[in-house]
């Protein structure tokens, strides 16, 4: 019974140490976000990333990496898909973006970024993944076009076709009210 009672009482204090050294490391949190309403093959995509250190030290080494965008499918446009900071401080966070521009359209798997980085001096790094934005239609670009634009033709097309019909009897009623208006005098008082 004693050698239970001592065995728990060492399983607890070193889950207590454990849990004190975590308490001390930092620890990083990642969002990846996609700007755009609707993502179209030829049109510029934004993906938002943020990292936020919840921990009370500094990460140090952090390193941001997203293969997501495969060359075969995006054109890179502006920003990096692989970046470093050399330590976030505790409390903070960071942020980055990206722009890609879709090349093809069909159903685009986009996956997770990968983070790494030093929670405590002399440890090896943590890997960490972002939230994960999931599976994303890309639209082709004319398809867009019909279903987003203004329609200025297609308006024009309608006002030309209604007008002789709301015209003509506008027109009747118009030559029918000038001959009996002309008709009627006014009476003096």
């Amino acid at each position: 019974m004693m050698s239970v009672s001592l065995l728990l009482l060492t399983i607890i204090s070193l889950f207590g140490i454990s849990n004190a050294a975590d308490e001390k490391s930092a620890r990083l949190l990642i969002s990846k976000t996609i700007l755009n309403e609707a993502l179209v093959s030829g049109k510029d995509l934004t993906i938002h990333y943020e990292i936020f250190n919840v921990g009370p030290s500094s990460a140090t080494g952090v390193e941001l990496s997203d293969t997501s965008f495969r060359i075969s499918d995006y054109k890179h446009i502006s920003g990096l898909s692989k970046v470093r900071w050399e330590h976030i401080g505790a409390s903070s966070n960071v942020s980055h973006t990206i722009v890609v521009r879709p090349l093809s359209p069909g159903a685009q798997n986009i996956t997770s970024a990968h983070v790494s980085y030093i929670a405590i001096e002399g440890e090896p790094p943590v890997n960490a993944y972002s939230s994960e934005p999931g599976e994303y239609y890309i639209f082709p670009e004319r398809e867009y076009d019909r279903l987003h634009s203004s329609h200025w033709i297609e308006w024009a097309i309608f006002a030309a076709m209604t007008l002789p019909s709301i015209g003509m009897p506008f027109l009747l009623w118009y030559r029918s009210r000038s001959r009996y208006v002309d008709q009627i005098k006014p009476k003096k008082h």
